[in-house]
């Protein structure tokens, strides 16, 4: 399970970085028994071949038979940031994510002129429009991306009224997904 701490011994450097680690007490099977699981330790700067060293799960896929730990115990928090980063910069790179772009956003809280959104891990004040709402957290809005700074995927959200959807034609705006 995750945070779980387990007792690993360095089997290989790979790179300047990652280690592979055989986890004791941990075993998968094989054909003719089982063969003690290796785990990936991404931040294995400074250690040895040889070393052994107390370690965290990090990710285990039984499916898969992947193992990854860490030296740090890991925050159910920081965890799901890590995968929603991950998550923003291969939309970065699809390009599916750039100023322009509508996403759906939910949301967070409503207070004085301005609603508090989370537009799929985009989370950024937008100034409430006059006419609409009421809204409440949980409800869902489009908006689109004004600005964002790739390197900190911090974004500057606006709302899209129904109306902004569409062209002068009544099709769909370029701009959505």
């Amino acid at each position: 399970k995750t945070n779980d701490r387990v007792e690993a011994t360095v089997l290989r450097l790979l790179g300047s970085s990652a280690a592979l680690v055989a986890v004791q007490g941990v075993y998968r099977a094989v054909s003719g028994g089982f063969r003690r699981q290796a785990a990936l330790l991404p931040d294995a700067r400074g250690l040895a071949v040889g070393a052994t060293l107390h370690c965290h799960v990090k990710l285990a896929e039984p499916q898969s038979g992947r193992l990854t730990v860490s030296l740090d115990p890991i925050e159910k928090g920081d965890l799901k940031k890590q995968k929603t980063e991950a998550r923003l910069r291969k939309q970065l790179k699809r390009g599916t994510l750039a100023v322009g772009r509508n996403r759906l956003a939910t949301i967070i809280a409503s207070q004085d002129g301005s609603l508090e959104v989370d537009a799929g891990g985009l989370v950024a004040t937008v100034a409430a429009p006059d006419g609409d709402g009421p809204f409440a957290p949980g409800d869902r809005v489009m908006t689109r991306v004004a600005a964002l700074d790739e390197a900190t995927l911090e974004a500057t959200l606006e709302y899209v009224p129904v109306e902004g959807l569409y062209d002068d034609d009544g099709e769909p705006a370029e701009s959505s997904e």
